[in-house]
């Protein structure tokens, strides 16, 4: 991060020198939030786990705190051999307001292990013909070792499709 004012480590809103020598510093007419700032790249939160039930496999999973519900791709629950525990009608809300017509789901409980095998749960997922569009994987560099120095470790991915979105109902 770098304040565009003040070239600190910190976004603009939360400058130390304030609010008022922040606006001093603006030129009239001049957009200064981040909603204008063109990002070429943004990576998502997934990651590698693996799905259990008939079979094990690895697939990767999305967590998306924006969604309110968590899905599983329905030709891999199939493929998993999971069966359906309830099934719901419901209506989507989507990015700008838009509203789908009520889309029928069936509900399954899913099991997913860490690839280490350290942690596993299960959860209801509700069945999605597609579940988002390609999502960038991180590539290999030099930053990460640099993030690695700092405790900090990512996990560079297969370029896989996303076939479970964990939501706000799980995610925590």
């Amino acid at each position: 991060m770098k304040c565009i004012l003040y070239e600190g480590k910190h976004v603009p809103v939360m400058c130390p020198k304030g609010e008022k020598a922040c606006e001093a510093k603006v030129e009239p007419g001049v957009e200064s939030s981040l909603s204008n700032v063109n990002c070429s790249k943004v990576f998502l939160q997934t990651t590698m786990v693996k799905i259990r039930q008939a079979q094990e496999r690895k697939i990767r999973v999305l967590l998306d705190p924006g969604s309110q519900r968590s899905y599983i791709k329905r030709d891999v629950a199939q493929c998993m051999r999971y069966r359906p525990m309830g099934e719901e009608d419901l209506i989507h809300g989507l990015f700008g307001g838009e509203m789908t017509r009520p889309r029928h789901h069936l509900c399954y409980k899913i099991h997913l292990e860490s690839l280490d095998n350290k942690y596993a749960c299960n959860f209801e997922a509700l069945d999605e013909e597609e579940i988002c569009s390609r999502v960038l994987v991180l590539q290999p560099g030099s930053w990460l070792s640099e993030l690695r120095d700092r405790g900090i470790e990512v996990l560079v991915e297969e370029e896989r499709p996303i076939e479970v979105l964990i939501g706000a109902d799980i995610y925590g």
